[in-house]
């Protein structure tokens, strides 16, 4: 039977993910009141979902699953470069995943190291952290079939392959005063970002210390601090006890939403490519308008049908 709470929250997690990337194509980063929302979302959005990703991961390696991971890579993939190469937007290198589809990629890799979580959690736990420090040091791009963030992510992915279940119940019994002390400490976390003016490719989590221009030890310590701010924001998420039924149904189709929202937001690409925004304001109506018609559409049934099915060969 399927957890409804768990549901919304992955409803709200998708609508902050859409929401996020029209942002980033308004230039989001750099018009200042979007980029602090930027950083309120990007903050928590992927380690909350990949620590759901980890509690929701098969029990063993499936080469079905596998198949199905490649099979939708590689559609989506041809399917985002031919609308990029028809409406002339600029695309990315062979080994570099467009858009979202990092996520598949990371998935596989992930997918191998189930039965080491199995059998060892805690020393898998452990190596998760020491490569979350380590692979800044890896010398080729981040983005060399999603290399960092495969290490950058992996510590949620660990937490929630291992310990998911005990992890959610363990949040839904905590007091109000302890959420409020965790949202208070996200936030500081999120101002702390805004203030320092880091490098948003610090929370995407795609590139490696050298190309953020810092040294490995203050590259280690920032992400030991971006992975607290992480699990601070995963775990109030986590404790959200609310029943709203559309966000249910967009939690259900949120993969679908997750790859096909990305064709919508070619067409803002576009606009932002002929009439660049710089107005705060005019900039977070377009986003807003553009990530809801993005979900709309990539959220309908016949769509969410068609992913599901490609995912499961």
């Amino acid at each position: 039977m399927r957890d409804k709470r768990l549901d919304v929250i992955k409803g709200l997690l998708i609508v902050s993910v859409v929401l996020g990337h029209a942002l980033e194509d308004i230039n989001g980063w750099n018009i200042g009141g979007t980029r602090a929302l930027l950083i309120l979302i990007y903050g928590v959005h992927m380690p909350a979902f990949i620590f759901l990703t980890g509690m929701f991961s098969p029990k063993k390696i499936s080469l079905r699953k596998l198949g199905g991971l490649a099979a939708t890579f590689l559609v989506f993939e041809i399917i985002y470069k031919a609308i990029g190469y028809v409406l002339k937007i600029p695309g990315e290198p062979w080994y570099w995943p467009y858009g979202p589809l990092w996520y598949l990629i990371v998935m596989i890799w992930w997918t191998f190291l189930i039965p080491l979580i199995n059998r060892w959690p805690r020393a898998t736990f452990i190596a998760s952290l020491i490569g979350l420090v380590l692979s800044g040091l890896i010398p080729f791009h981040g983005n060399w079939f999603a290399i960092q963030r495969t290490f950058g992510f992996l510590p949620f992915y660990v937490l929630g392959k291992a310990w998911g279940k005990q992890i959610v119940l363990f949040c839904r019994k905590l007091n109000r005063t302890i959420i409020t002390a965790l949202v208070f400490l996200y936030l500081c976390g999120i101002l702390w970002f805004v203030h320092t003016h880091l490098e948003p490719h610090w929370l995407f989590r795609n590139w490696n210390y050298a190309l953020l221009g810092t040294t490995p030890l203050k590259g280690g310590i920032l992400r030991f601090i971006l992975l607290a701010i992480g699990i601070c924001g995963t775990i109030v998420i986590l404790s959200l006890n609310i029943e709203w039924p559309l966000f249910e149904i967009l939690g259900q189709r949120s993969l679908a939403i997750f790859l096909g929202h990305v064709v919508v937001l070619f067409g803002l690409k576009k606009l932002m490519a002929l009439h660049p925004i710089t107005n705060t304001s005019v900039s977070l109506v377009v986003a807003v308008l553009f990530a809801v018609l993005a979900i709309s559409l990539s959220g309908l049934k016949p769509v969410n049908k068609a992913v599901r099915k490609l995912y499961s060969l």
